[in-house]
Parts: structure tokens; C-alpha cells; sequence
């Protein structure tokens, strides 16, 4: 017999993707493990607001990924809503949701879109102007950069960890 006590985030997340599969899934999964990797065997009831909130502002200001925090928190509230629905021995496995911390302080969450971009007409030079005028790592970051779409920062910080190449995913 499970107590509520003690499933696990891993064990919420696999729950919520066997009620609610969807074709993204292995993305979902891939950032909910890189960003929360310390947390998924800890008793989901064991998530406070306030490691929620210090794990947003460290993945999003301290260590620079903001657009990825966001992506993250907005996963983990999804399976926190979940387990909310859930009861175990007739009691609900959460009563509130610990990433709403961040909304209800109202804690910057915007992420600006891109706005510089390459013209059409001027791709095929800049990719001639790479191939000729590069030394190969430099070449080989550029075309990666470019290819992917990736901002310099998040191509160099980049670990074999987030690249799985069965499901030809970068995260």
C-alpha cells in the first residue's frame, strides 16, 4: 500500500504521463531531469514553495537560463496540478501547488523573443563566409549556433548530458 507521504516527483511524473501522454513527452521529461534531477526521488510533498522559488532564481538569474527556468517551471506546475487531483487512502496527495510561489510574488518570468535574425538572401555568403574564413572549432560552434538556433552562451555551456542522441534531442 502507498502512502501519500511517500511518492516520489519521479513517481508523479510517470503517473502523469500515463493519463496524459502527449508527443512531447520526451521533452518534457528531459527538462524536468535536467532542472530537477537532486528532486525526483524526494516525497513530492517535500517540495516547498521556498525551494521552488530558490531553484527558479538559481537556473534563471544566477546560472543564466531564464527561458529554460521558465520551460521548467511551468512542467513542474503542470505535474504538481496533477498530483493535486490525486488521492491516496482517501486523501489528497498535495493541496497546493508550490510553484505558484512564484506568481503570487510576482517573480519575472518574461522571456524576450529573438529578434535579430540573418536575412534569407544573405544566408547562403554567411554560411561561405564560415566554411572559408573560420579555424575549425570557431567553424564548428558557428554552424552549430546557426543550425540549432542556439544563443552563444547556451552552445558553450552545453554538456553530453543534454544532448541525447536517440531522440535527437538537445536540451
Amino acid at each position: 500500500l502507498v502512502r501519500a507521504t511517500s511518492v516520489t516527483l519521479a513517481g508523479v511524473i510517470d503517473d502523469y504521463f500515463k493519463i496524459r501522454p502527449i508527443k512531447s513527452e520526451t521533452g518534457y521529461r528531459s527538462v524536468l531531469k535536467v532542472c530537477f534531477s537532486d528532486w525526483l526521488d524526494r516525497p513530492i510533498r517535500s517540495i516547498t514553495r521556498c525551494a521552488v522559488e530558490q531553484r527558479y532564481r538559481k537556473l534563471a538569474f544566477r546560472d543564466g537560463h531564464k527561458a529554460q527556468a521558465v520551460k521548467a517551471m511551468r512542467y513542474l506546475s503542470a505535474v504538481f496540478n496533477f498530483a493535486k487531483a490525486e488521492r491516496i487512502e482517501g486523501q489528497a496527495l498535495l493541496t497546493d501547488n508550490p510553484v505558484d510561489v512564484l506568481r503570487d510574488k510576482q517573480v519575472d518570468r518574461t522571456v524576450k523573443p529573438r529578434t535579430q535574425h540573418i536575412p534569407k538572401d544573405r544566408l547562403g555568403k554567411v554560411i561561405q563566409a564560415i566554411l572559408s574564413e573560420c579555424a575549425e572549432t570557431a567553424r564548428d560552434l558557428l554552424l552549430f549556433e546557426l543550425l540549432t538556433g542556439l544563443r552563444d552562451s547556451e552552445a558553450k555551456h552545453l554538456r553530453w548530458s543534454n544532448v541525447d542522441f536517440g531522440s535527437q534531442l538537445i536540451t
